[in-house]
């Protein structure tokens, strides 16, 4: 936690990555990792491919899954949200006098709820008793490997594919990210961002054209306006089968150019 003067110039993943050096990515308690976020900046893009930003792009480079919950519903990500409240009573009401006493203000407070505080929920524990580093030390990003695409392309810084002297707009929070192309028909190609299907465009008109939504929103979702397929590193495992909501929709590339 700190108080940065021009918090809009210092982009989120460099903090995070400070905190992911010294500590580790997050576990949720069914093993995989994961981070629960509102749908407001920075973790999401309203006007962005998939709602997706910079830093949410990033965590899924990392490995790390994304849940948001439901707008409006910060129930949803109560712990998080009631942790919040007694920040504020504590720490701004009333805020210092200026940056510096407002982090020694902060200071006292993460000493004081991680290792004075008891809390009801770890059963009258303080958080510090409780805590266990996850295994999974932060150690950068992976290379990125599309093995059963056609081509491998850099986005470029304005958020572009440029693919066979054309250039598809896609979103600048994939600027600088490898994302995997492959035709599927005639004058139809698929690009695909990791192990997510981001859309079809054709060499006409070069538009590209985002997947059918696969899943139903729940109270709290992965991203799940993406559709998964395995095409990174590892290849297909037993029983695979390319293209996953293809098989069901066999002509969702079509459908996508519909209209």
């Amino acid at each position: 936690m700190s108080v940065t003067p021009a918090a809009e110039k210092e982009p989120s993943a460099v903090l995070l990555r400070q905190g992911f050096g010294g500590h580790f990515i997050p576990l949720t308690s069914f093993g995989w990792p994961a981070t629960r976020t509102d749908n407001g900046v920075p973790f999401a893009s309203p006007n962005a491919l998939f709602n997706l930003s910079k830093l949410s792009v990033w965590w899924l480079r990392l490995g790390i899954d994304i849940e948001r919950i439901k707008p409006g519903c910060p129930q949803q990500n109560g712990r998080h949200e009631r942790m919040h409240l007694t920040l504020k009573k504590e720490t701004t009401k009333p805020a210092a006098a200026n940056f510096l006493q407002q982090q020694a203000k902060f200071d006292d407070f993460i000493d004081c709820f991680n290792k004075e505080r008891p809390h009801q929920a770890l059963g009258m524990d303080c958080p510090a008793d409780r805590y266990q580093p996850s295994p999974r030390r932060y150690t950068g990003l992976p290379d990125l490997d599309y093995p059963f695409h056609d081509k491998a392309v850099i986005v470029t810084t304005c958020g572009r594919i440029c693919y066979n002297r054309k250039k598809i707009n896609l979103s600048i929070v994939f600027a600088g990210q490898t994302v995997g192309i492959k035709q599927v028909e005639d004058h139809i190609w698929l690009a695909s961002f990791m192990d997510y299907d981001l859309g079809y465009f054709d060499d006409e008109t070069c538009r590209l054209r985002t997947t059918p939504k696969p899943l139903r929103a729940k109270s709290v979702t992965h991203v799940s306006d993406i559709n998964r397929n395995l095409c990174v590193q590892n290849g297909p495992s037993e029983g695979w089968c390319p293209r996953t909501e293809s098989n069901r929709r066999p002509s969702v590339y079509k459908t996508a150019f519909a209209h």
